[in-house]
């Protein structure tokens, strides 16, 4: 595994560390400092396993570059869910639902992540009404996809 975190750059602005996701223009300055500040940097090479189904840890993923797939083995068969490139978010309904990882995500191809503290992503996001409303779709959207493929 060749998976490296590191600390985010004072210099990295919030326009830059942010841009590509949907999800965090509705967040104020303040929110979007906040969630930068709790934040690392995550480089993976193909093959690395970020996540894995049925585990449980904290943390929800931002995709800066790269491309990773998710999997379940749920069905008993392995089921390729989808692939998620720059702006995608994973990590949250595990998050939101306080359960364990409903997928495996994999890098494809060499990837830059942000790597957030799920209950400090969740904090943060509650405060601000369209930011809930649009992950709340982002993860209804997800669920009535992967329900379509399992079946």
């Amino acid at each position: 595994m060749t998976i490296e975190t590191t600390q985010v750059p004072d210099t990295m602005t919030s326009e830059d560390f942010f841009s590509g996701s949907l999800l965090f223009q509705a967040l104020d300055d303040q929110g979007l400092e906040e969630l930068k500040a709790s934040a690392q940097l995550v480089s993976a090479e193909a093959g690395d396993m970020i996540i894995t189904e049925g585990a449980r840890d904290e943390f929800v993923y931002l995709v800066r570059s790269g491309k990773l797939s998710a999997w379940t083995s749920r069905t008993g068969r392995d089921v390729k869910l989808g692939d998620l490139e720059p702006g995608s978010i994973f990590g949250e309904i595990a998050e939101l639902g306080q359960i364990a990882r409903t997928a495996t995500v994999k890098a494809e191809t060499e990837c830059n992540l942000t790597r957030f503290p799920g209950e400090r992503f969740m904090e943060i996001l509650g405060r601000y009404p369209k930011a809930r409303e649009s992950l709340t779709n982002i993860v209804l959207k997800r669920a009535e996809d992967n329900l379509d493929k399992t079946l």
